[in-house]
């Protein structure tokens, strides 16, 4: 079963453009600066992946059964039956189906 993937195309490509930028930044920091040691370039390292991960990693993602939203740290995923209506009006809205138990 194969998944659509949807992604914002601004956030992708500045995220791959910052993240090579960084990347190179760190290439730079650790050859001309060989004193400066390892922090710089994992300072920037860690701010290549935070920018990955806001650009790129977000995405959702749908097949017949389910629907995944991922976020930076979160990945939610909800079966198309339990879904009552979605909404595209300012972000994404997905209105879940109200289960009522009697107790």
């Amino acid at each position: 079963m194969s998944a659509n993937v949807v992604r914002r195309p601004l956030f992708t490509w500045l995220s791959t453009a910052a993240g090579t930028g960084f990347y190179v930044c760190a290439v730079g920091v650790a050859g001309f600066l060989p004193d400066a040691g390892y922090g710089p370039p994992l300072v920037i390292a860690a701010f290549t992946l935070f920018i990955w991960m806001l650009g790129w990693h977000s995405a959702i993602r749908f097949t017949v059964t389910h629907v995944s939203i991922t976020n930076i740290l979160v990945t939610s995923t909800v079966a198309w039956q339990d879904v009552a209506r979605v909404t595209v009006s300012d972000g994404l809205c997905i209105q879940l189906r109200v289960l009522s138990t009697i107790l």
